[in-house]
């Protein structure tokens, strides 16, 4: 039994440590203005990952895409971005949805939110403080089999993007 704990521990601090290995490879190339570019099949995959996450947690109807995610279901094209970016508002973590949530994802958790990789594409969930005008209406868009709500209006959430916590 102690083996076994001892096995699981030793692998989640292995994917943990491959997690942020790779989110500090995303970081600086980002930083260098190189684009990574993901397939889009495991783009899709990784997609419809965090809305059965959602699901699961039901948060399906109040989770929103940010960053390049929500920009390319805003333009209704085929997501092109190096991770997947989602926002949760913070009052809606309660201590049963982050139970959830821990027992679903393997991954870093923070009081800013939690990441993981699912097939390689970094997701990445932000707790949202604060309140925004732009998030109070969301615009829902159509992707794959799944509905997903991104700011409505977008172009004022796409000049304030940077300053959502």
């Amino acid at each position: 039994m102690r083996t076994h704990y001892r096995q699981l521990s030793v692998t989640t601090e292995l994917q943990l440590n491959t997690l942020e290995n790779m989110q500090k490879s995303i970081k600086s190339k980002k930083a260098n203005g190189d684009s990574i570019k993901l397939p889009q099949d495991k783009l899709d995959r990784a997609m419809l990952d965090a809305y059965d996450l959602m699901q699961r947690c039901l948060l399906d109807t109040t989770f929103i895409a940010l960053g390049d995610t929500a920009l390319c279901l805003k333009e209704g094209r085929a997501l092109d971005c190096s991770q997947l970016e989602f926002g949760i508002v913070k009052k809606e973590i309660t201590p049963v949805v982050l139970s959830t949530l821990k027992d679903w994802v393997k991954g870093v958790f923070d009081n800013n939110g939690f990441s993981y990789t699912f097939e390689g594409v970094p997701v990445s969930f932000t707790y949202i403080t604060r309140n925004y005008h732009f998030f109070k209406y969301p615009d829902v868009k159509l992707y794959m089999p799944e509905f997903y709500r991104i700011a409505n209006p977008f172009n004022n959430y796409w000049k304030a993007r940077y300053l959502v916590r």
